[in-house]
């Protein structure tokens, strides 16, 4: 889309990416952070399950330099300032007004110039950059980060949750056949004498237990056998 330039009741394209550069980094943190409250909250802060997980999240911290950085400078972005430095556009050779490419810079020394107290280990690999981060790079990178760190709270959630899951099935069709959904009716006297039901609650059933099974199939935590 045509970039509209910065008016009165607007933020200019810079704000504009930087709000929803914030946007994504405080997204991936919560994303971390309420499955440990989670597991703390099911197993304890001083379990076995815990101390698993910290290991295995501590894994892909010393791994990924994205997600490494992208954790620190989200608290950046909410005590110091704005991470994006640099914003170029390249117009295409068709439709100039309809095709363009913004490219979204972060500038190492920048950040390292500021009064914020960066992690050591964060600043030393900051002033070891010799060029700008390309965001659409960074965050390309914490995405593939993210999907490992999915897969890992699903395999978590599947090991507490397994055998709970597999009694549900045989209970349910004991209760209900398989092509009928069990609801829950709120009513009062009035609805039952008009024969009027406003709402109606669907309940979980085995269509969502069979679909927990197949979006983990989809990252390879179970095999779904015919």
């Amino acid at each position: 889309k045509k970039i509209p330039k910065k008016t009165k009741d607007n933020f200019s394209q810079e704000d504009d990416f930087n709000r929803r550069l914030i946007h994504i980094l405080s997204s991936s943190v919560l994303f971390v952070t309420y499955f440990e409250n989670e597991l703390k909250r099911v197993y304890g802060k001083n379990s076995l399950k815990f101390k698993e997980w910290k290991k295995e999240i501590g894994a892909v911290y010393d791994r990924d330099f994205a997600y490494r950085f992208c954790y620190h400078l989200r608290n950046y972005t909410q005590h110091e300032g704005l991470a994006i430095a640099i914003v170029s556009i390249s117009t295409g050779n068709v439709n100039p007004e309809k095709e363009c490419t913004c490219n979204l810079e972060i500038v190492p020394k920048k950040l390292i110039e500021t009064s914020y107290r960066w992690n050591k280990k964060i600043e030393l690999e900051l002033k070891s950059l010799k060029e700008s981060l390309s965001v659409r790079h960074l965050l390309n990178d914490l995405f593939k980060s993210m999907i490992s760190i999915y897969g890992l709270e699903n395999s978590f959630f599947l090991e507490s949750n397994y055998e709970e899951l597999m009694e549900l099935i045989p209970k349910h069709k004991e209760l209900y056949p398989e092509n009928k959904l069990p609801c829950l009716i709120p009513t009062s006297k009035q609805e039952l004498k008009s024969g009027k039901i406003k709402t109606i609650i669907p309940l979980p059933s085995l269509m969502d237990i069979n679909r927990i099974f197949v979006d983990l199939s989809k990252i390879n935590l179970v095999e779904l056998i015919k």
